[in-house]
């Protein structure tokens, strides 16, 4: 069994968050979710007008 869970950096510090939801908080914020210890979905809200989507991939073996 991997490690599942979901944090929030509001550019001050971490705290857990619910995957389900989107923050509320002002920008900028990271918030990672990371699924079974090998998958992570990295969303990055910068201050302002939203960028373009990005997609990043890295895989390790």
């Amino acid at each position: 069994m991997g490690f599942f869970g979901t944090y929030l950096f509001n550019g001050h510090r971490w705290t857990a968050h619910h995957p389900a939801e989107q923050p509320t908080i002002p920008e900028p914020w990271l918030l990672v979710d990371i699924h079974d210890s090998d998958i992570a979905t990295i969303t990055y809200r910068p201050p302002g007008e939203p960028p373009p989507l990005s997609w990043s991939f890295l895989t390790m073996v």
